[in-house]
């Protein structure tokens, strides 16, 4: 299958009380005018008992695709329960406005042999496009709920499912079931639920409805619910207002009577309002944050009988993406549906570590990943048993036991080739180049491979600083190599002479595209060029930005290399990893990404940052902690006031008494240091030409114990060093003023 989707200075470690006085309240909020902009910035991402982030998860894809028995979509939603999965989708006509689809809910089963199999349907109605009723499934244990136009019931036995004795019952948009009780949204014009047990054969109503705050009819669906033994958590929306969310806890008693017995309200208090969605696990409640750039998903524990706030749990990808609109929590995982960098819709996997914080261990997407072909976002898990409703398939992913990643490489040439193997007739070599060493390809003759023998994974990506020296002849390249089997098969990008980029693979000795266009590729001029196959998403980047993109199904794992058809090149630090790119901030596209200002005068506008004050220290933060990170940015100092004053860039930031940074300074040098306890160190430092008015693109990498600082595409300086393992990112400034536009920020 393929397809196209085209000198240290003692005042550097003062004037910090101010921001550590910050960082002992809860939330902040500062504002400044940038052209007439005002904007405020919220210090949650200081706040206590985060649920940190700091290594990149595990990419999946599905295990099983699951389609219509009857040969239309299944596009609503899924539940699972060991090998039994529900599902619901409709056979639409040609003429949707007058004449009715037929909308089903589906059993499914898995053999012994691995194979998922359509058990049987379990109801079937007519709906016309004009109506606003949706098939809702939850299952648990042996007990199934079907919502649509009424309640029905479902319970399992060997002989597989059977409709059983219930009220009459209408329960609108969320549906739960934890096997003993079934919880519905009573209806849209308010924030109530209705409750349903077995009772003398029939599952009927258990006490009366819970009622909720009434809310306009039709303006917004019915509140989320959640349900687990004698707990039920509502989302309740007074008024109708989003930003009054707060989630009511009611609890049954003997006498068939639910009691509210908490209202729990945003930790960030007014302004960071909940979002839609909920789910309950026991003593644990998840709670979805509200907006784009969103706050994360609160978590809420029961101890004593007593609800209150416990952590918060963040994606590193949290600044750019909306709030999830689904939430799934059961024994020890949370599922967070979100959209990614790509527009397509991927679930995020948190695994309940033995302290209560979640780790960040999977995310899945499907082998359609585009938004009209890919998950809803609407999940369910089992076990390690995931299913995710897709927009005409349903997906199932089975969690391996083993989620950890292999450890990144880094390859800098200065010890010599290693594990590179080049094949036969190559000329590559080690040689020193501007005080670096490098490795250089220096035959024109033909092919020139070096393919890494250290590494043979299924997800993975080589980048790796690119320089043409020569070319014979026209349309010559050179490029990456990744999932390289043997000579006749593998994924490669090319660099070329014509001024193309091209996405290519080599499948049994045939040559295919599968995407290109035009880049400027002089000789003797360095680019950061990244490939990456992570499932079946082949992917190729230029300087950190995603140029080309497409997805193929033929080469699952291999090895990773370099390669050129009669070209020179020298290469130069090379970072294999077992990740995705992961997109922290892009900030030239004008994306609020709640960035957190510290002393100085900070001005954010919709595509830079400016600092217009020059009496001492100033910094402004982002981000969730991460692991490795690469912070590139176009900075220009405005005016220094004084001598050795300057302007840089921070990476792993854990507070303003501990982080990496790199500095361009007016006494013409650049500096890489580091602060660790208040106590600066200088690690690497070099000359730089530096003036008022001039931009520097800066690129400062932390991978694993290697820090890089590139100026302007060229490797400027480099350390090593294993203070900081973690943290988040940033810029600052000393008695100086500037601006930081274009700003790039992601996990490789």
């Amino acid at each position: 299958m393929l397809r196209n989707v085209s000198g240290q200075s003692a005042q550097e470690s003062g004037n910090r009380g101010n921001e550590r006085a910050l960082l002992q309240i809860a939330y902040v909020e500062k504002a400044t005018a940038y052209g007439g902009l005002m904007r405020t910035f919220p210090l949650w991402a200081a706040l206590c008992c985060i649920s940190s982030v700091w290594a990149a998860p595990r990419d999946l894809e599905e295990t099983a695709k699951i389609d219509s028995p009857d040969g239309g979509t299944l596009n609503g939603e899924a539940a699972v329960e060991g090998d039994w999965l529900l599902t619901t989708g409709g056979v639409y006509p040609e003429d949707i406005e007058t004449q009715p689809a037929q909308i089903s809910a589906y059993a499914f089963h898995r053999a012994s042999s691995g194979q998922w199999q359509f058990a049987q349907k379990l109801i079937t109605e007519q709906q016309f496009i004009s109506d606003n009723d949706y098939m809702q499934v939850a299952m648990r244990g042996s007990v199934a709920a079907v919502s649509f136009k009424g309640l029905r019931v479902f319970e399992r036995s060997s002989s597989g499912w059977s409709l059983v004795p219930s009220t009459t019952a209408t329960l609108q948009d969320d549906l739960e079931t934890d096997g003993t009780t079934i919880l519905g949204a009573l209806d849209e014009c308010s924030s109530s639920a209705r409750a349903l047990r077995k009772s003398a054969g029939v599952w009927q109503d258990y006490g009366l409805p819970i009622q909720g705050a009434p809310k306009p009819c039709g303006n917004y669906p019915a509140p989320d619910v959640a349900i687990s033994g004698n707990v039920a958590a509502v989302m309740n929306l007074p008024n109708g207002d989003p930003a009054l969310r707060e989630v009511r806890i009611y609890e049954a008693g003997q006498q068939a009577a639910w009691t509210q017995v908490a209202t729990l309200t945003s930790p960030d208090g007014a302004g960071h309002p909940f979002g839609p969605s909920l789910a309950l696990d026991g003593s644990t409640l998840a709670v979805s944050g509200a907006g784009y750039g969103y706050e994360g998903i609160y978590i809420f524990t029961r101890e004593n009988g007593v609800w209150s706030y416990s952590r918060r749990v963040l994606m590193p990808e949290s600044l750019h993406v909306h709030a999830p609109y689904q939430l799934v929590l059961r024994n020890g995982l949370l599922l967070v549906p979100h959209f990614d960098i790509d527009s397509a819709s991927v679930i995020s996997v948190f695994k309940q570590q033995t302290d209560g914080s979640f780790k960040y261990v999977a995310r899945l997407a499907s082998t359609q990943p585009h938004l009209i072909e890919g998950l809803t976002g609407f999940a369910d898990v089992s076990g390690s048993r995931i299913v995710a409703a897709g927009d005409g398939s349903t997906y199932v992913y089975d969690l391996p036991n083993d989620l950890t990643q292999p450890a990144s490489v880094q390859i800098d040439f200065e010890s010599g080739a290693g594990d590179w193997v080049p094949s036969p007739g190559a000329s590559f070599s080690v040689v020193s180049r501007d005080g670096s060493r490098v490795y250089r390809q220096s035959s024109l003759a033909g092919d020139a491979f070096s393919i890494f023998s250290g590494v043979d994974w299924q997800n993975e990506s080589i980048e790796a600083d690119i320089r043409p020296t020569g070319y014979s002849g026209t349309d010559r390249w050179t490029g990456l190599i990744v999932r390289y089997i043997d000579a006749d098969n593998f994924y490669y990008v090319t660099l070329r002479s014509s001024n193309v980029i091209a996405l290519k693979r080599k499948i049994n000795g045939t040559f295919t595209t599968i995407a290109s266009q035009t880049l400027s590729v002089p000789l003797n001029t360095t680019r950061r060029i990244r490939l990456e196959a992570v499932g079946t998403a082949i992917r190729a980047y230029v300087d950190g930005l995603v140029v080309l993109r497409g997805f193929d199904d033929q080469l699952r794992h291999g090895r990773v290399g370099i390669a050129m058809y009669k070209a020179q090149a020298d290469i130069d630090n090379v970072l294999i990893s077992p990740n995705r790119y992961t997109r922290l901030i892009q900030y030239s596209t004008g994306e609020d990404n709640r960035w957190t200002a510290s002393e100085g005068n900070w001005a954010f506008g919709p595509e830079r940052l400016t600092q217009f004050d020059r009496t001492g220290d100033a910094r402004a933060t982002a981000g969730i902690a991460t692991d490795d990170q690469v912070i590139q940015v176009r900075a220009t100092p405005q005016s220094f006031l004084g001598s050795d004053r300057w302007i840089g860039v921070m990476a792993r930031y854990r507070g303003p008494s501990n982080y990496y940074y790199v500095t361009v300074r007016s006494s013409n040098t650049i500096s890489l240091r580091k602060v660790v306890d208040g106590t600066v160190s200088v690690l690497a430092t070099g000359s730089l030409p530096v003036s008022t008015g001039t931009t520097y693109l800066l690129r400062l990498a932390a991978v694993g114990n290697a820090l890089k600082v590139w100026v302007n595409g060229n490797l400027a300086l480099q350390a090593t060093d294993s203070s900081h393992a973690q943290g988040r990112y940033g810029f600052a400034t000393y008695k100086a003023s500037g601006t930081f536009d274009d700003v790039l920020v992601y996990q490789p």
